[in-house]
């Protein structure tokens, strides 16, 4: 047997030919033994030089395996390398690595055959597919297709990172694989998470796992068996039941929802809902989801509820809702919501959609926790279109309909608003009652504001709308309402003054005035508005010392503190709007009651901005050199403000009542930015006549490490009761948050909201996760005053059923 410990084959078989031939001349006396001896080093010597360590296999059809051009050859190493009988056979042992590009296979032993293209691999096989991995005790494959087969073998496919191992398992056309007495699991350690035992089954990645005889195990614990089931083995988005969540609640009583999933294509998929509560009945749902292109995508939920509870009068409601003034009767219940971004012929023409329909005033309140429920409806609306929905204890429901278009110097957009109104619904009013108003539909034209002429600093911008404005009980008809304004920046100096006028044109046309039915089919109004904004700032920069910060080699790392900007920026405001009667004309919305104005408003801002430093080494080509980089924080702005209203300096409306007060509250906020780790923002307002704060908000963040937070909030508002401010109540509410990466398996999070004024709790909520790397399990309980729900999920990586 030939020995060639450090060159790869093929051996020549030219070369093993040429060597037998010498060999019989030498026998028959036709060469003398020194040229026979010569001839046949000569050509055994040749195929050393001609077959370097490394060498390709020299098989065309491996060359280029799976049909890719370009393909480099297979590489074969080994301790031991030989062909003694037939030159297509080739053997290897000991050490043995085949490598081609990222594929690599390794074993004690390997038999390869030319003309086939198949190899098979004894002891220790570890076969590398790019990131996908086999192991096995033995395994043969075709080098061309990789199909074959493992003994004994475990493979880890990394895309959808999964594990499976069994007796014996075979690789088909593509990604197909069969298997006996295997193990399948996305676990790094099975044993302590989760796996299927199965008698036998078939996966195909990007397709499904058919498993038969299917055990899972919990912790190598058995704790389910089907005979037969099937996954998803995708890498992608995959069709089939999702974790499951499931809880109790003393309003709905046990539930169980299961989501089933749907991927309809690359484009769109839905789930559907099938939530059963032993209290109300079965709420089904569904959300579908489509994003056919980058400019388009549309976001849409349906849930329906045959109740078993209903609220035909205010005592049989929950005591949640008994002092509304409102009745339940209806058994089925629905809410439909939805949003839509895209655009009309042209991506710049932009649409926008956004639909919100529900059955009755309580459905959103009494489902508001579930998987499809108001909490979690808005929270993704707003991630995935930047919008919300009108708040869960809204008497009203807002579906509207905005498309838009953009030039470098104006804009247009229409709009279509329509309102549902609870109080007028079920029985609780009549429709002919609706007061509420419907914009059916109302266009926008924008005139941005830029300069008229190049060299005159003189501004101008117009805002205009015009609609038609709906209510089956009150005022409706048509309103045009433009505001073309002008304005004029000038800089006196340091000082920055800005004037500007604005009229505003509104036209009203025939319709239904409610509040003046002898009123003209045609109405006007002319309101001008002038404004003048002044300005400026002083500051000084303090340097600081810091020896620390010396650019060297000690230094790299060392970072502080080395200036401080102050600046001070006083500011006036001031808006004078004539007082006009509106009286005769229609009431559609806040647009036709425009107050009147006479208001100076003056303010001082200090705002302190520090300069950080750090000493870091830059390396240009062989030469390092050591620099300071800087980075800015505005970290410490104070603003107070206050405003004096001349109309009110001169009011003689319900003197008897309300005395004069034209000084608004002095309004001091506060936010400070220390760091990462400490926020804190403070607005108080203080009243010049009662000499005492009539209100507080104040919001603090505090996160000494990256997996510790907490956030405590309080807001306080003192009941008044003045002109301006007539029969505002009390109000002391207080929040504190909690989020707490124990390590890395356990997170704690809390909320609690608390009314201080009336000793109630409004919410708490307490949320417990434990998570593994292919596991996670979620405990959830919320309570308030109305109702207390604690519910479970437990979420498996890569396991949809």
């Amino acid at each position: 047997m030939t020995h060639w410990p450090d060159f790869t084959l093929p051996y020549n078989a030219w070369t093993l030919i040429i060597t037998m031939v010498s060999l019989q001349l030498l026998k028959k006396s036709v060469l003398s033994p020194t040229a026979a001896i010569l001839l046949a080093l000569a050509f055994v010597f040749s195929g050393f030089v001609a077959t370097p360590a490394s060498a390709d296999i020299l098989s065309d059809k491996v060359a280029n395996s799976e049909g890719e051009k370009g393909t480099e050859p297979w590489q074969l190493k080994a301790d031991k390398i030989s062909a003694d009988h037939d030159p297509e056979i080739i053997e290897a042992e000991g050490h043995v690595v085949l490598i081609q590009e990222k594929r690599t296979l390794r074993a004690d032993y390997a038999r390869y055959y030319r003309k086939t293209g198949w190899v098979y691999l004894k002891g220790n096989v570890d076969i590398s597919w790019s990131k996908d991995r086999l192991t096995a005790d033995e395994a043969e494959f075709d080098l061309n297709s990789r199909k074959g087969w493992l003994k004994d073998g475990f493979v880890y496919i990394d895309d959808a990172h999964l594990y499976f191992s069994g007796a014996r398992i075979e690789k088909h056309e593509g990604d197909t694989y069969s298997f006996r007495d295997a193990t399948v699991t996305s676990c790094d350690k099975p044993e302590d998470a989760w796996s299927f035992d199965l008698d036998k089954g078939e996966i195909t990645i990007e397709g499904y796992a058919w498993l038969e005889g299917a055990t899972f195990n919990v912790a190598d614990v058995p704790v389910a068996y089907s005979p037969y089931l099937i996954l998803p083995a995708k890498t992608k988005r995959q069709s089939g039941l999702l974790m499951p969540s499931f809880g109790t609640s003393s309003r709905n009583g046990f539930f169980y929802n299961q989501p089933i999933y749907w991927a309809i294509d690359e484009e769109s998929d839905a789930t559907f809902y099938e939530n059963y509560m032993n209290l109300r009945g079965l709420n089904q749902g569904i959300e579908y989801r489509h994003t056919p292109n980058a400019n388009t995508k549309g976001l849409w939920r349906f849930d329906w509820l045959n109740d078993k509870k209903v609220a035909k009068t205010e005592e049989q409601a929950d005591d949640q809702f008994q002092n509304d003034g409102l009745t339940r009767p209806n058994r089925n219940r629905f809410w439909f919501r939805g949003m839509y971004n895209g655009y009309v012929f042209d991506p710049q023409w932009k649409l926008r959609m956004n639909v919100d329909y529900a059955s009755d005033q309580d459905y959103l309140r009494e489902f508001k926790n579930d998987l499809t429920g108001f909490e979690k409806t808005d929270d993704l609306f707003e991630r995935e279109f930047g919008r919300d929905i009108d708040d869960s204890d809204s008497l009203t429901r807002t579906s509207t309909l905005l498309a838009t278009r953009s030039w470098n110097r104006v804009g247009l957009a229409t709009k279509i608003e329509y309102t549902q109104d609870f109080r007028f619904m079920n029985g609780n009013g009549g429709d002919e009652d609706d007061p509420t108003l419907q914009r059916l539909p109302e266009l926008y034209g924008f005139v941005w504001k830029d300069r008229l002429f190049k060299d005159i600093p003189v501004e101008f911008m117009l805002d205009s709308s015009a609609g038609y404005y709906y209510r089956a009980k009150g005022d409706s008809g048509s309103r045009i309402d433009m505001t073309p304004a002008l304005s004029a920046p000038l800089e006196l100096g340091p000082i920055s003054i800005i004037p500007s006028v604005a009229f505003r044109e509104t036209l009203y046309m025939e319709g239904t005035y409610e509040d003046n039915p002898e009123a003209d089919s045609f109405e006007a109004r002319h309101l001008p508005t002038y404004e003048v904004t002044a300005f400026t700032e002083m500051a000084r920069v303090f340097q600081l010392d810091n020896d620390k910060l010396v650019p060297s080699a000690e230094n790299v790392g060392n970072s502080g503190w080395t200036a401080i900007r102050h600046a001070i920026q006083p500011r006036i405001d001031y808006t004078l709007t004539p007082y006009l009667s509106q009286k005769d004309n229609p009431f559609f919305d806040d647009v036709d009651r425009l107050p009147a104005s006479n208001e100076i408003t003056y303010s001082l801002t200090n705002v302190l901005d520090r300069k950080q430093e750090r000493v870091i080494a830059k390396k240009d080509g062989d030469d390092l050199s050591y620099i300071r980089v800087a980075d800015y924080l505005d970290f410490f702005n104070l603003r107070v403000q206050q405003s004096y209203d001349q109309r009110e300096a001169t009011r003689d409306n319900e003197r008897d009542k309300y005395e004069r007060r034209p000084f608004s509250d002095v309004l001091i906020e506060a936010i400070f930015n220390f760091n990462s780790q400490l926020s804190w923002t403070s607005r108080s307002q203080i009243s010049p006549y009662i000499g005492d704060v009539t209100e507080h908000e104040h919001f603090l963040t505090y996160r000494p490490i990256d997996r510790f937070q907490v956030r405590f909030g309080l807001d306080f508002q003192e009941a008044i009761d003045e002109y301006k401010r007539q029969n505002r109540g009390r109000l002391r509410q207080s929040r504190l948050g909690i989020d707490w990466a124990i390590n890395k398996n356990w997170f704690v999070s809390m909320e609690y909201r608390a009314d201080i004024e009336h000793s109630k709790d409004l919410e708490k909520t307490l949320r417990l996760l434990y998570r593994e790397q292919c596991y996670g399990l979620e405990l959830r309980l919320d309570a308030d005053d109305n109702e207390t729900r604690v519910e479970g999920r437990v979420t498996l990586l890569g396991l949809t059923l």
